[in-house]
């Protein structure tokens, strides 16, 4: 979570990319993941610009997952 004041300047989207890019790494050939989270509600938008999509339910603000895919097989 990034404070109100520092919202908006890329630092949220930059750790969020950071993450998803090691754990893409980390998938073996083949392999396949998915993250997971819940979103404060009202941010889920920042959220699905980075690929994520709703999940059904939203007691606490949406959850949402994004699957990834690891490279194929050589």
């Amino acid at each position: 979570m990034v404070a109100p004041e520092y919202q908006g300047r890329g630092i949220g989207k930059a750790v969020a990319e950071k993450l998803l890019a090691y754990a893409q790494s980390r998938l073996p050939p083949g392999g396949r993941t998915s993250v997971q989270l819940i979103a404060a509600g009202g941010k889920e938008g920042f959220y699905e610009k980075l690929g994520f999509r709703k999940m059904p339910g939203g007691g606490c603000g949406f959850a949402l997952r994004r699957v990834l895919h690891g490279h194929p097989a050589e």
